[in-house]
This record gives structure tokens, C-alpha cells and sequence, in this order.
């Protein structure tokens, strides 16, 4: 339980900062690419679905679908060397927390808490991270693709 709360007073109001800063940067940016647009809004509805999702399990496996078509937009929209790391990086990340989530469902409903929550907790990061990085303080390199 101690991480559930740690994620939650750490991860989530971190996204939800990033969500404002997103719309900011939007409307003070009325010229950007249509496909940039529609990316912030896809992955804007992924967070929520996530965020409705039933059981902790399931938030966790939609965020990370969400992360990776985050990654997989950035990589196929000829990212720089910077952009195509921290992309890829996303993917190895989601990936070793989808492993890591595998491996909790296996776990007894009275073991599987702790556990549970730090690959919660490690989500709610990795999620916050993507979310920054949309409204990045370089926009030259959003603009740029």
C-alpha cells in the first residue's frame, strides 16, 4: 500500500501537471502539424482509458499500450538520435513492466499487493515521462518532424 500512495502523490499529479502543460503549449502553438494534434489527443484518451480501467492490473497493461504507441509514433516520424533513444528506451521500459505485471498475476490475491504496486508505481513513472516529453521546452524538435 505504502507504494499505491507514493504513486499516487508522486506519478499522477505529475501527469496531471503535464496534461495542463500540454494544453498550454496547444493553444499557444495553433499551428502545429495536424498529425502532432492528433497524437496529444490519442494518447490523452489512452491515459483516461487507462485511468478507467476496472482493476490495477488492467490500468497498468492500457498505459503501457498507450506508452508504446507513444514510442512507436516518435520513431516512425524521423526522430533524432536523442528522440529515437528515449523512444526505444520508452519501449524497453514498458516492456520489462508488462514482463513484471505477467508475473504479479500469477501471484496469490494476498501476495500480490506489494508487488503489485511498485510495477504500478514504476508505470505511473513511465507514463508521466512520455507525457512530458509532449510538451517538451524544445518545441523546434516537435515541430521539426
Amino acid at each position: 500500500m505504502v507504494w499505491s500512495s507514493l504513486a499516487k502523490t508522486l506519478a499522477w499529479p505529475m501527469a496531471k501537471k503535464s496534461a495542463v502543460r500540454i494544453a498550454a503549449f496547444m493553444a499557444a502553438n495553433p499551428k502545429l502539424q495536424a498529425s502532432v494534434q492528433q497524437q496529444v489527443t490519442l494518447a490523452s484518451r489512452r491515459i483516461a482509458e487507462a485511468q478507467r480501467a476496472r482493476t490495477p492490473e488492467e490500468k497498468v497493461s492500457r498505459a503501457m499500450v498507450s506508452v508504446r504507441e507513444q514510442a512507436e509514433w516518435v520513431l516512425v516520424h524521423e526522430p533524432s538520435e536523442h528522440d529515437e533513444a528515449r523512444a526505444r528506451g520508452w519501449l524497453a521500459r514498458a516492456d520489462k513492466v508488462s514482463q513484471a505485471l505477467t508475473l504479479v498475476q500469477h501471484l496469490h490475491r494476498r501476495e500480490r499487493q506489494e508487488p503489485l504496486a511498485k510495477v504500478t508505481a514504476s508505470a505511473d513513472a513511465l507514463v508521466a515521462e512520455v507525457l512530458l516529453s509532449l510538451v517538451d521546452d524544445d518545441p523546434p524538435s516537435i515541430e521539426g518532424r
